[in-house]
């Protein structure tokens, strides 16, 4: 029996994809630029350019999954109000997840501070 997916079912399906390779790729950067932050830490090496650009590459990933995520979800709930009639039943708009973009804020914070840090030891080092 061959099967075929509806216009919506293959609408859904494509966005999906895109939203989950974006997150994908997107956790991947993070990742890379984590585990090479840490690394450096590690060698007690902190207040340079680099780690300052990590540190703000690993803040922006996590803003943007936390986006596409909820993009992704208004979007679902947008699509399933659109075809899905039941009477005496509603469906309400799921929560929202801010955890990544909160953190991702967190962390352009921390950017800011290691990026002063990284002036005054470029002021320091002149100085002498």
């Amino acid at each position: 029996a061959k099967e075929s997916f509806s216009k919506h079912e293959k609408t859904f399906l494509i966005v999906g994809i895109i939203c989950n390779t974006l997150i994908l790729a997107a956790s991947i950067v993070f990742l890379i630029f984590f585990i090479k932050l840490i690394n450096d830490f590690r060698h007690n090496i902190i207040f340079n350019k680099k780690n300052g650009r990590r540190i703000f590459v690993v803040g922006i990933t996590l803003i943007f999954n936390g986006i596409i995520k909820n993009l992704f979800t208004i979007w679902t709930f947008l699509k399933a109000k659109e075809f899905i009639t039941l009477s005496d039943y509603s469906i309400k708009m799921p929560s929202l997840e801010w955890d990544y973009i909160l953190f991702g804020f967190s962390i352009l914070i921390m950017y800011e501070i290691i990026k002063m840090g990284i002036n005054m030891k470029e002021e320091q080092e002149l100085t002498i």
